[in-house]
């Protein structure tokens, strides 16, 4: 429950904190502003895309932005169609 607090605006924090549980949470959150929009699945993938590792940056912290953004776009269930390919783009 405390990550979700943490996660969300303040505004919307306190309208968390008399959920006695992760459900409640859950189900004010959806109820008051919905299911993910393919407009936030792009968004995400934007960040995903942003993500930038320099040979001096903490690694642990990159990939840990990384898996949170994956997550957050595996979490909203939307699957695109056609196939996806993927780069990786070196230093010059």
């Amino acid at each position: 429950m405390g990550t979700i607090l943490l996660y969300c605006d303040p505004v919307i924090s306190i309208s968390l904190e008399s959920k006695d549980t992760t459900k409640e949470m859950w189900d004010h959150l959806k109820q008051t502003y919905g299911t993910p929009m393919v407009v936030l699945a792009y968004t995400d993938f934007l960040h995903l895309m942003k993500i930038k590792i320099n040979p001096s940056d903490d690694l642990g912290s990159k990939l840990a932005k990384l898996n949170m953004i994956l997550g957050a776009l595996a979490a909203q269930k939307y699957m695109g169609t056609g196939p996806y390919k993927y780069s990786f783009v070196g230093p010059d």
